[in-house]
């Protein structure tokens, strides 16, 4: 064994002559190896916050994998030691450790990711806006706002912060686009362009500090003409080039324009999800179309047309009368002020609809139902049935009251389509089939039932009727199938009267009571005063973000270094696992696959938005991890918008733009994939065939790959896939000089046995692209 310093952090490198697939483990751990993760038997280190993963992991070689190299290039080694003294060893460790810088200033330990993204209008220098920005990157088609607080005007773009590195070290930026840019670090510039055309411009390389932050400055101004482009990469002798991390930087929350913004955008949020416009006006309505506006201010509330025919009258009855007591984040205001009222409209909309009669007769398995609420991720959003909710910072939906709430076969069918009757619901479609549904809902109905004590008393029907007119429901509700709305009523003629004596009021009289914070009211009510046209100027990737954290993906997806919501409370349902209680045995058949859920950081410039519209839809053909368990649900009336937020492209990277894929390297690819090759057909499907022998983790199907992936992440990952997924089982096929541990190939040349592969993708392209 031979032990190299390489500023400050130390890394084994074990020279192994074993011939399986098993791999040692030091015998002395580094700094670096506070937390560890379990990865095909390695214990593999998870680096203090801060570090850099792929800088301070462990490196591991085993030259019995089909020359593929587990290491990855590590910084220089000012010293060399050799040593069998395990005394040696452990006094030069201690030496080092003391000496090492930390990875982060102590000062910034704590400051939120990201940068501070200003934006000033040119044209108005009272129109500033301020949001946080996870990289220097920004795409714009012509003529869009880049904020929903700017018109559409020429603007100037600033993206301050600070820069962090685990160790010392010198990088080279790469800025990609077109117009002018200017990038400053630690007060100095290095690397500054005005062009028409879009290109690449590359600094000198750059002295980055470890013992202090780096403050950057980066000015962006589009060109005139043409798409607003820029975005920043950087790159050193440790890594290919890659975009900088958000994990690098950090920005100070106490920005003045920052805080503000987070305001404003708080307001306009609310004023979304309440769909306050329902029922008040607002100045600039006239003057937009709804393909400008927020996206949001089009949803409507969920149907009542049937009502009756899903729903218990005595959990109506409760709802209307107050929907923050039986759900704290509701969006639907308390309308009715007694019990009286309640029974009316409970009686009214109870008599919407006869109940329906089960399709077809079968028994439902409670235990198979409990397996599926366990695998496909329901405790990441609900407690476990019987349970309630951790503490006030644990959001999921307590289930306490399902049955009393749900008619059986409604809420069956309710688990099959949940967006039948609610295109905008949140609720997930799983796409189960009859007998799933059925199962879930015996689960859920013999697990979670707390009785719903009815309100008591006569109830006139008609009386009820004519409360939802006057109230104003049928503004955001559907009551009767034919087109258009029975009432079209608005309660006051302007949204700003609303925080005088309304609903934004401390004390909002006869109008509707939401039950929002008053700093929530505060919010709405200065971006009313200050900036209400925002609210009819959309900005996709301003949505992504909203519906990101509205459709609570964190929940099952890891995202910007926080883990998700399902694996803190897995515990609570894996009793529910027949496999977890009583485990196979280990020798009697394939081995189990690991069911990591994909993290969504690089989801944006991963996938092409095309396919990831379908996948966000649920209408792909083919499941890319068939072998999860978990199921990837679908959100149909916002992929589309999801989509181009999420990539910011939308219609430019269709996989039929790309060229035909030449021959001789389609051929050259096919051998580079095979078993005399990289060995990826071990663990990927081909054209031809299924992988050959899988470990932990199988490989996506290759005839996918080319439909789903963009070129320029594609090749990235190929160079070193553990940077950008620290936890993936992909080997890396470069040495540490960066060349291809194939020399037989195209003269060893990466970039090109790369391309040759993705040629080869691109000629045996599957049905779903």
């Amino acid at each position: 064994m031979s032990w190299e310093s390489r500023g400050g952090i130390q890394d084994a490198v074990f020279r192994s002559q074993m011939t399986d697939d098993r791999w040692q483990k030091p015998a002395i751990r580094t700094r670096a190896e506070v937390a560890k993760i379990r990865v095909a038997g390695v214990e593999r280190s998870e680096p203090p916050v801060g570090c850099d993963r792929n800088i301070a992991g462990l490196s591991i070689q085993n030259p019995g994998l089909l020359g593929a190299r587990f290491a990855r290039p590590q910084p220089p080694a000012p010293v060399i030691m050799q040593t069998r003294s395990t005394s040696a060893v452990f006094a030069c460790t201690v030496i080092m450790l003391i000496l090492a810088p930390p990875c982060v200033a102590a000062a910034d330990a704590d400051q939120p990711r990201g940068l501070v993204l200003e934006l000033e209008s040119l044209g108005d220098p009272e129109r500033r806006d301020a949001r946080r920005a996870r990289g220097i990157a920004l795409r714009l088609p012509a003529d869009s706002p880049p904020s929903p607080f700017l018109r559409a005007v020429p603007f100037r773009a600033n993206w301050k912060g600070r820069i962090h590195v685990a160790l010392r070290t010198r990088v080279v930026f790469v800025a990609r686009g077109k117009g002018s840019f200017r990038l400053a670090v630690n007060d100095r510039p290095v690397l500054e362009f005005d062009q028409r055309a879009s290109g690449t411009f590359r600094s000198k390389s750059i002295r980055l500090s470890s013992r202090r932050p780096n403050a950057i400055v980066a000015t962006y101004r589009p060109p005139e003409e043409g798409d607003a482009e820029i975005s920043l990469s950087w790159s050193s002798r440790w890594f290919a080039e890659e975009p900088v991390p958000v994990s690098a930087f950090r920005h100070d929350p106490e920005h003045e324009l920052l805080a503000r913004g987070v305001r404003w955008r708080r307001g306009r949020a609310l004023i979304a999800r309440h769909q306050c416009l329902r029922c008040h006006d607002v100045p600039g309505r006239a003057e937009s179309g709804p393909e400008d506006a927020m996206p949001e201010l089009a949803e409507r509330a969920p149907s009542l047309i049937g009502l009756g025919a899903r729903l218990n009258r005595d959990w109506i009855a409760r709802w209307v009368h107050d929907p923050a007591a039986l759900r704290a984040d509701t969006a639907m205001p308390r309308v009715l002020t007694n019990e009286q009222e309640a029974r009316d409209v409970a009686a009214f909309l109870a008599s919407l609809g006869a109940p329906a009669k089960r399709d077809a007769p079968g028994l439902a398995d409670p235990a198979a139902g409990g397996a599926l609420f366990a695998t496909l991720g329901c405790i990441a959003c609900h407690p476990a049935p019987g349970r309630a909710p951790e503490d006030e910072s644990d959001r999921r939906v307590s289930l306490r009251h399902l049955a009393a709430k749900w008619r059986r076969t409604a809420l069956e069918r309710y688990l099959a389509r949940p967006h039948e009757h609610d295109p905008w619901t949140r609720m997930p479609d799983f796409r189960l089939d009859g007998i799933e549904a059925r199962a879930l809902a015996a689960f859920l109905v013999q697990s979670a039932d707390e009785p719903m004590p009815p309100i008591e008393g006569p109830a006139e029907a008609q009386r009820g009727r004519t409360l939802i007119r006057e109230r104003g429901c049928l503004n955001c509700h559907d009551v009767h199938p034919r087109a258009g709305r029975e009432s079209d009523l608005r309660i006051a003629p302007a949204i700003q009267a609303a925080a005088a004596g309304g609903c934004l009021a401390d004390e909002p009289g006869s109008a509707p009571r939401y039950g929002l914070e008053p700093s929530d009211r505060a919010a709405i009510a200065e971006l009313l005063a200050a900036a209400p046209d925002a609210l009819f100027r959309r900005h996709p990737g301003e949505y992504a973000h909203r519906q990101i954290e509205n459709l609570r993906c964190a929940a099952c997806h890891r995202m910007d270094g926080r883990p998700d919501a399902w694996s803190h409370h897995e515990a609570e349902v894996g009793h529910l696992i027949p496999y977890v209680q009583q485990p196979a045995d280990e020798d009697d058949g394939e081995p189990e696959l690991a069911q990591t859920r994909p993290s969504l950081d690089h989801a944006g410039e991963m996938f092409r938005s095309q396919w990831l519209e379908r996948r966000l839809a649920g209408t792909l053909a083919t499941k890319p991890r068939p072998w999860l368990e978990a199921r990837m649900p679908g959100f149909a009336s916002r992929a589309r918008l999801l989509a181009v937020g999420m990539t910011g492209y939308a219609s430019v990277d269709r996989p039929r733009d790309d060229p035909e894929p030449d021959p001789d390297q389609v051929a050259i690819g096919r051998k580079l994939v095979g078993a005399d090759g990289f060995g990826c057909v071990q663990c990927h499907a081909t054209d031809r065939s299924e992988p050959v022998a899988v470990f932990e983790a199988r490989g996506i199907d290759f005839p996918l790959a080319f439909g789903r992936l963009r070129k320029p992440y594609f090749l990235r990952w190929l160079r070193d896939p553990a940077r950008i997924d620290p936890d993936t089982k992909m080997p890396r096929f470069l040495n540490e000089s960066g060349a291809s541990t194939l020399p037989g190939f195209c003269d060893g040349d990466a970039d090109r046995q790369f391309e040759a592969i993705w040629q080869y993708l691109r000629s045996i392209r599957g049905r779903d692209p």
